[in-house]
């Protein structure tokens, strides 16, 4: 799954669908040495941190937290919002050292500048994971060619439906003009029977005037 050394991993998605979760697995599987995430080295996790936004020692304590995973110098460094509770200047701080660090960062961030200096972007969408070469705006511009191409086929399959529903009204249309059709009209016994009968009631009406002379 990490073939890059200085891979940088964006995992973006909306809230409530599992990227925590999906973050702690990973987490879990690289510790236990998961045949598909084997790495050479430790792994050091930042998980996100509740604060009060005004709270500058909270902001210390976020800073504290990663300046200390980034001193192990680990193979794989997980982020979890690292920037949001980051004033300006030190989300400055952390993009410039992200760039210097050698290892395989994994981060989840709703920072356009993080996740453009992604190298991979993972779309989790529907319980489904998504995998993109390229940073966030590479991967906006494929969502919106791809969403393109998918309206662009529904509009030709409502288009082929329309079609084969006028066909089948123009079918029903033309069966009920033949029955109609069909229903005005005498079989050939049909008539060959009203003919006979015709001929019948003619003669038996001479008969009945032969008598009567």
């Amino acid at each position: 799954m990490f073939r890059k050394k200085k891979a940088r991993i964006a995992l973006i998605g909306n809230n409530g669908t599992g990227k925590t979760t999906f973050f702690q697995q990973i987490l879990t599987a690289i510790r236990t040495g998961h045949s598909q995430l084997q790495v050479t080295g430790n792994v050091a996790y930042v998980p996100q941190i509740p604060m009060d936004q005004a709270d500058l020692s909270g902001r210390e304590q976020t800073k504290a937290l990663i300046v200390k995973a980034l001193q192990q110098k680990p193979a794989v460094l997980l982020l979890d919002e690292p920037s949001a509770n980051l004033d300006p200047q030190q989300q400055q701080w952390l993009k410039q050292e992200l760039q210097h660090f050698s290892g395989i960062v994994l981060l989840i961030s709703h920072d356009l500048n993080l996740l453009n200096s992604a190298t991979e972007i993972w779309s989790v969408e529907q319980h489904q994971l998504t995998v993109v070469k390229g940073n966030y705006a590479k991967f906006k511009q494929q969502r919106a060619r791809q969403l393109h191409k998918q309206e662009s086929l529904y509009q030709q399959q409502q288009k082929e439906v329309h079609r084969l529903q006028q066909q089948i009204a123009k079918r029903q249309q033309q069966a009920q003009r033949m029955k109609k059709v069909n229903g005005n009209k005498l079989s050939f016994s049909e008539k060959k029977a009203n003919s006979l009968s015709g001929h019948f009631d003619k003669g038996e009406k001479n008969y009945k005037k032969v008598l009567l002379l």
